[in-house]
């Protein structure tokens, strides 16, 4: 006789029990590793966001530590968007773009910083943003031809001219400003004599002026002069060779590496005319004799004395801790000379040389140390897209 089942047996509730414990077990250990996971996910995309403002935050400190002076040419609302940049060896590149706000050279500096995988995918950006300014160098003082604390020998054939010119073969493009006639020489101290075959003219020709003092030659509106020295393209030391010294073109650009190349100030050479808006900053450390033919423009400070001999020719602005003397040769400078001279000894122009002010040529050659500097009360600021 077959027996009905009690409804009190058990038998067989174990494995239901088992199989609910590995079910809750299972979804448990689930929920953790996916936790885990988006946990894992979330610190990732915080990393990566992170390195990405800090590379957006090194693309905009690379161009307020770079010559700006191409942005001041942009039409206001223009804007110079930059070529992507590696940051290192790594996966991380920025882009940075200068728009100019208005015509007093007030600029927005933009970048975006991305983090990028293996795939070159983009796993985290950010673009953060900065208003600046054009700061460069000014001069002092009244504009003149030289500019010195101590006495001025004018002799030999030299020519020590305050008439405002624009050099040879620049166009108005160059020089678009009016020309306005300068002092030859302008000083605080001793006297001014014209000996020999030497000329002294311009407006005034010599002009004594007080108010002249040191600060004149170490203090240049945004700038002193140690700032000009650190931000220098070329710091040479005074035994270098400067017969090379010229324009210097590879591949139709202006080789700005190459410490030969002080621009091209001769606009009539078609070959090198990449170089024609090149005005470098170069600093030469010692007592220093440039002999030799060759040229160049921009900002010329020398920790010393300067002799300018042979057929050297240089356009902008000279700066000399000491004396400025000229030797044999037809030298010449196109711009204004600074020589400070503690000591009030003579500051010699003979020979052949030329000091002839031009206003065009200080005025690009002061352009060319244009960096972008950010206003101080103001930090960078976050940008969302």
């Amino acid at each position: 006789m077959i027996r009905a089942p009690s409804l009190r047996d058990e038998r067989g509730i174990a494995l239901a029990i088992a199989v609910l414990a590995l079910v809750v077990v299972g979804a448990l250990i689930t929920g953790v590793f996916f936790v885990a996971r988006v946990e894992q996910l979330s610190s990732s995309n915080a990393a990566w966001t992170a390195q990405a403002q800090q590379t957006a935050e090194a693309g905009i400190t690379s161009v307020m530590g770079a010559s700006a002076s191409t942005y001041s040419s942009l039409a206001v609302g223009a804007s110079s968007v930059g070529s992507y940049a590696q940051l290192g060896t790594g996966p991380d590149w920025y882009q940075v773009t200068v728009t100019k706000v208005n015509a007093d050279n007030k600029f927005l500096v933009t970048a975006l910083g991305e983090r990028r995988a293996a795939n070159s995918s983009v796993v985290a950006s950010r673009r953060i943003g900065l208003l600046a300014r054009m700061a460069t160098a000014a001069i002092q003082t009244g504009p003149a031809a030289i500019t010195t604390l101590g006495d001025v020998n004018i002799g030999g054939n030299s020519d020590v001219n305050g008439n405002d010119v624009r050099p040879g073969n620049w166009t108005t493009t160059d020089c678009p400003n009016a020309l306005s006639n300068a002092a030859g020489v302008r000083y605080n101290n001793g006297a001014v004599s014209v000996t020999g075959s030497g000329s002294l003219v311009g407006s005034p020709a010599s002009q004594l002026d007080p108010t002249l003092n040191s600060s004149a030659f170490t203090n240049f509106g945004d700038y002193n002069v140690n700032d000009l020295i650190s931000i220098a393209n070329y710091t040479l030391p005074p035994n270098y060779n400067f017969n090379s010294v010229g324009p210097v073109v590879t591949s139709g650009q202006c080789d700005q590496t190459n410490t030969n190349n002080w621009g091209e100030p001769n606009h009539a050479n078609a070959s090198t005319a990449a170089c024609q808006g090149y005005f470098p900053i170069i600093y030469i450390t010692g007592n220093t004799t440039l002999q030799s033919n060759g040229r160049g423009q921009g900002v010329l400070i020398v920790n010393g004395n300067l002799d300018i001999r042979g057929g050297f020719q240089f356009y902008g602005v000279v700066i000399a801790s000491g004396t400025v003397s000229t030797g044999n040769g037809t030298a010449n400078v196109y711009g204004t000379v600074l020589a400070q001279n503690v000591s009030l000894a003579d500051n010699n122009l003979l020979g052949n040389a030329t000091v002839q002010y031009s206003s065009c040529a200080v005025t690009n050659a002061l352009a060319g140390t244009g960096r972008l500097k950010g206003f101080t009360q103001r930090a960078w600021t976050q940008f969302y897209n």
